[in-house]
């Protein structure tokens, strides 16, 4: 997980971008 984003909509941004490119 990209938690050094910080933000956890970043990081669930980061999932369904990681998902669907």
């Amino acid at each position: 997980m990209a938690s050094s984003r910080g933000s956890k909509s970043q990081i669930k941004s980061d999932c369904f971008h990681s998902t669907y490119p």
